[in-house]
C-alpha cells in the first residue's frame, strides 16, 4: 500500500468523525427537559439520612441499656452481652454508612443543582421562579 492511499484514508477517517450526531426528537427532549424540576423530589429526600442515623442510634444505645436491665435473671447474660455486642457494631457500619450517603446525598444535591442552572439557561426546566410566584401572589391581592 502506498503512503499516498494511508493518508487519505486517514483523512477520510478524521473528516467522517466530525460530522453531526444526527438530532434527538425535539418534541421528546423538550418534553423530557420539561420534567427535570420532579426529579427534585427524589434527589431531595424529606427524611435526611444523618437524622435517621441519629434516631437509630439512640435506639440501639436505649435497646441496650433496656435490655440488659430486662433481662438480668431471665437469660444468660454472655448470651445477651453477646447480642448487644452484636448490634453495636452493626450500629457502628449503619452509622458509618449513614454518614458516607449524607455526603453523597449532598454532592448529588449540588451536582443537580449545577445540571438545573444550565438547562434552565437554555430551556424551560419546569422551574418555578419564586420571585414571579411571589409578586403573581402580591397582584392578586
Amino acid at each position: 500500500m502506498k503512503l499516498k492511499t494511508l493518508v487519505k484514508q486517514e483523512w477520510l477517517e478524521e473528516n467522517n468523525k466530525d460530522e453531526k450526531a444526527p438530532l434527538p426528537n425535539r418534541d421528546n427532549f423538550l418534553s423530557s427537559i420539561s420534567t427535570y424540576e420532579g426529579y427534585g423530589k427524589s434527589i431531595y429526600r424529606e427524611n435526611k439520612l444523618k437524622e435517621i442515623g441519629e434516631a437509630v442510634n439512640r435506639m440501639v444505645e436505649d435497646a441496650e441499656v433496656f435490655t440488659m436491665h430486662e433481662t438480668e435473671n431471665w437469660f444468660d447474660k454472655v448470651t445477651v452481652k453477646r447480642n448487644m455486642k452484636s448490634l453495636k457494631e452493626s450500629n457502628k457500619t449503619f452509622q458509618k454508612t449513614a454518614n458516607e450517603m449524607h455526603t453523597l446525598q449532598q454532592r448529588l444535591e449540588s451536582v443537580y443543582e449545577e445540571i438545573g442552572n444550565v438547562l434552565g439557561r437554555y430551556y424551560t426546566t419546569g422551574q418555578q421562579d419564586e420571585a414571579a410566584d411571589e409578586l403573581k401572589k402580591q397582584l392578586t391581592k
